[in-house]
């Protein structure tokens, strides 16, 4: 019996759901960002529809955790969040992104609506 080790938990678990919901609120602000950017329902940004605009649309926002954050996420951080999509996705998306050249797009993005969470 460790008379701390409950408290160890709780105090992990909370640190851990913390670190949730600033990773969700971070979600919604890039979602919104790009979502306003290209004029895209962001019902529709979230769902699982394949349609390229809306594809490339997340792809964007993939690139803005990954790149251009002063905090960047893993591939599998940004899979979790955009409904569970498994990291190879992610990676594929960050590669059409350059093969698309929509750097400076997300760049634009990026400082246009997300300049509080920047990478210097």
């Amino acid at each position: 019996f460790f008379p701390n080790s409950t408290h160890r938990k709780s105090a992990n678990l909370s640190a851990g759901l913390s670190a949730m919901k600033k990773h969700t609120l971070l979600k919604m602000k890039v979602s919104e960002a790009v979502c306003d950017h290209r004029n895209i329902d962001p019902v529709i940004f979230n769902s699982k529809i394949r349609k390229p605009d809306i594809a490339e649309a997340r792809m964007l926002a993939y690139y803005i955790h990954y790149n251009l954050l002063s905090n960047p996420w893993s591939t599998i951080t940004i899979g979790e969040q955009y409904g569970g999509r498994h990291h190879s996705t992610i990676l594929a998306g960050l590669r059409q992104i350059a093969k698309r050249k929509l750097q400076p797009e997300a760049k634009e993005i990026a400082e246009r609506y997300l300049s509080a969470y920047l990478s210097a």
